[in-house]
């Protein structure tokens, strides 16, 4: 499942307003279960190494981001997807 999808852009603010960890706890325990305290840690303190990442004027604003993809049918995740196109699509 993922809990959170967006533009780099997008992520950039929700990041920079306060309401990227909020969105994502509101997500999960609506569609999966309750979230512990030490989950909203960790989002807050990797999210804020990624934002620092994404701002990368190398990545493209409309690049897509993901966040806490469960890999189906296993009990593997991925915490944080970057997707786009290069020029031949």
């Amino acid at each position: 499942m993922i809990i959170y999808s967006s533009t780099k852009q997008s992520f950039i603010q929700d990041f920079e307003q306060g309401v990227l960890v909020k969105k994502l706890h509101q997500t999960l325990t609506e569609k999966y279960r309750r979230v512990g305290e030490s989950e909203i840690h960790s989002w807050q303190t990797s999210l804020s190494y990624m934002a620092n990442v994404m701002r990368d004027i190398a990545i493209p604003d409309l690049a897509g981001i993901a966040i806490e993809y469960i890999v189906p049918n296993t009990q593997k995740r991925v915490d944080f997807i970057i997707t786009g196109l290069d020029q031949n699509n």
